[in-house]
């Protein structure tokens, strides 16, 4: 590719960001006016996805799409609420100069994290505006789908309704980000259109460093973020070309923002944080059918001390009307996507089988050693899983030993997500070891910045000096005001 090409490439992605950017706080600043860090420097991924799902609304009543038909509502919008947009920009500007001040001050070994987080976003740039699409699952999937949506202007599998190699099944979020790319360029151009990840890794390392920044200290806090940019298991996706393009790293990203709402929620009683914790899992479950079982364990997370508060009160819990909104909002597009498959006869990939409870009970033990057999297989083939591993059991046993209230949410969260995993290993009609070779390295990479969070959260108990522990007894804890003011919004009826 030539140096021009090069840069107009830059441009553009850039140009896609800044869009991205102005819409995301332009729909954070009609739900919160007084928006978190954390809120700021992860929106973007909402406009991003905002521009999607507009395509797909446009796509359904017969919309044309083009630059003018998709950028002049929000256009409008900003006019409209420019008092409100001038605002936030001086906000985040003062942020970004609190930054600079912030990296002025580094240390030797805290500038050498820095930097080497910058040289691989870097690297990570150049690779996606430079290589070509090679990947099968962005060939035959992701990216086929962006271009039959671009070139449809609607969201419709009707071509392809037999062709069970696409899987239809999977959820268009990411292919329509990547068709909103198209949309704004106004033009078919696949390496362009895979840039759009990198929406997804900077706002997780940016927004990772944010959040943990809080309770961390400097030093660490840019040695964790460091590890999510530069995790061995995420090299492929950077270094690899074969691995652009694919759904797995963006829904990683969108757990852990998901995620790292929650934290802020439990760390300050911050009902909005619990929304977008909400809204983030829902656009995960939207990118790829893992992220619904994600999404159902954040909903049951944030529910339970509501549930258990009100049976032991034995009183009624009232929901908050605000969250409600914001739950419904969230399943709308999951629930129209369903719908549409059903209407239209697409099936879902028979991952699960449909045997009896008595038959699935009768071949669990062979089905758990042939799984344990197949998983041990890939750990020869992957050095960086037994560390994702260590990283686990290190947190369970921190976590367990300093019974941090702040860490409980992630360990059940992580674990139950995982256990969805083994679940469907293990009820599968599918050749085990076949299955367990292609989707393992998949599950392990969605995993592993979560793990990389709970394990930054796990060690705090042991860093903090008694007088500014986040949870020390006889202080309300982290969790606290999650709790006597519940995430799911209401108070407890009396």
């Amino acid at each position: 590719m030539a140096e021009g090409e090069v840069a107009l490439s830059i441009a553009g992605l850039i140009g896609y960001l800044a869009v991205a950017y102005v819409i995301g706080r332009l729909l954070v600043g009609v739900f919160v006016p007084y928006p978190s860090s954390l809120l700021r420097v992860t929106s973007p991924l909402l406009g991003g996805s905002a521009l999607g799902i507009v395509l797909w609304i446009y796509g359904a009543v017969h919309i044309p799409w083009n630059p003018l038909t998709l950028l002049l509502p929000w256009f409008g919008a900003a006019i409209v609420r420019r008092k409100h947009l001038l605002r936030a920009f001086r906000e985040d500007w003062q942020g970004v100069a609190t930054e600079i001040r912030f990296l002025s001050q580094l240390g030797p070994l805290e500038l050498v994290l820095a930097v080497a987080t910058v040289v691989m976003g870097a690297v990570y740039l150049l690779n996606l505006v430079t290589q070509p699409v090679l990947g099968w699952d962005a060939i035959a999937m992701w990216l086929f789908k962006a271009n039959l949506y671009y070139t449809q202007q609607a969201v419709d599998l009707g071509p392809i309704s037999t062709d069970i190699r696409r899987n239809l099944d999977y959820p268009p979020l990411y292919s329509l980000m990547v068709a909103s790319m198209y949309t704004i360029t106004g033009h078919l151009d696949d390496i362009l259109g895979k840039s759009v990840t990198y929406l997804f890794f900077l706002t997780s390392v940016l927004g990772f460093l944010t959040e943990v920044r809080g309770f961390l200290g400097r030093q660490l806090a840019l040695t964790f973020t460091f590890l999510v940019a530069a995790m061995p298991i995420f090299l492929p996706a950077i270094f690899s070309f074969p691995y652009m393009g694919w759904a797995d790293y963006p829904v990683a990203t969108l757990m852990l923002i998901s995620l790292l709402h929650l934290v802020h929620g439990n760390r300050t009683g911050d009902r909005a944080s619990f929304s977008f914790a909400i809204v983030f899992a829902s656009l995960a479950a939207l990118t790829k059918n893992e992220g619904l079982s994600f999404l159902a364990v954040i909903l049951i997370v944030l529910a339970a001390p509501s549930v258990v508060t009100s049976i032991r009160r034995k009183k009624m819990i009232v929901p908050s009307i605000p969250l409600i909104a914001v739950v419904l909002l969230s399943l709308a597009p999951l629930i129209a996507w369903q719908l549409y498959l059903k209407l239209n006869g697409i099936q879902s990939a028979r991952v699960v089988g449909e045997q009896s409870v008595h038959d699935l009970l009768v071949l669990l033990p062979g089905k758990v050693i042939a799984t344990v057999r197949a998983i041990r297989a890939q750990l020869s083939f992957q050095s960086d899983y037994p560390w994702i591993a260590s990283g686990y059991i290190l947190s369970l046993g921190l976590s367990a030993l300093s019974r941090s209230l702040l860490a409980l949410p992630l360990v059940a969260i992580v674990s139950l997500q995982a256990a969805s995993y083994l679940i469907v290993y293990l009820v599968t009609p599918l050749d085990i070891n076949y299955l367990v070779s292609v989707t393992f390295d998949r599950l392990m990479l969605q995993l592993a910045p979560s793990i990389v969070l709970l394990l930054a959260i796990a060690i705090v108990p042991y860093l903090a000096t008694p007088s500014d522990r986040p949870d020390r007894p006889g202080q309300m804890s982290a969790l606290e005001p999650a709790v006597r003011r519940s995430p799911v919004g209401g108070e407890v009826s009396r």
